[in-house]
């Protein structure tokens, strides 16, 4: 496959447990509310319209956190995550070994703070994840807000 980091981005969000919310280590993006959920619609809406046009480098440059993931604590948070996309866990490493082992993940975010982690392939991205709370890589600017109690998922309620 050749190179095509050059050319404009193309955002897959074609995932079928995007919205899925989980809890998982440290890591959530369940949501307090509906409330929140459009609050966090609205920015993802930015985040598509501040990728549209730019090359995935172009927006490497405009954001220090645009990133290929290389590490392994990380990188196993994220497959972690994805585990629990699935409910038959019993298939998930032939579903890992097919689809996710050999890709090359990345982080992108925008300067409104939205970050995605998922797969990049040339100029495509397929998101995977929304980190809502920055929970992959902790800030201490964004980790301030208690969300231990959140349990709204837009992809089907958690709890009765």
């Amino acid at each position: 496959m050749s190179d095509t980091t050059n050319d404009e981005i193309v955002l897959d969000i074609t995932y079928p447990y995007l919205w899925k919310s989980v809890a998982v280590d440290n890591f959530t993006n369940r949501l307090s509310d509906v409330q929140e959920f459009i609050e966090k619609f609205k920015l993802f809406q930015k985040f598509i319209e501040s990728c549209s046009g730019k090359t995935i480098m172009a927006i490497k440059r405009e954001s220090n956190h645009c990133h290929p993931i290389n590490t392994k604590k990380e990188l196993e948070l994220i497959k972690k995550i994805i585990k629990e996309h699935y409910d038959n866990n019993r298939i998930f490493e032939t579903i890992w070994s097919q689809y996710f082992a050999d890709e090359e993940f990345w982080q992108m975010a925008t300067t409104n703070g939205f970050r995605v982690f998922g797969i990049k392939k040339g100029n495509k991205f397929r998101l995977l994840i929304f980190d809502y709370y920055h929970c992959i890589y902790p800030s201490e600017s964004h980790n301030d807000k208690s969300i231990a109690h959140n349990d709204y998922s837009v992809y089907y309620k958690e709890r009765q």
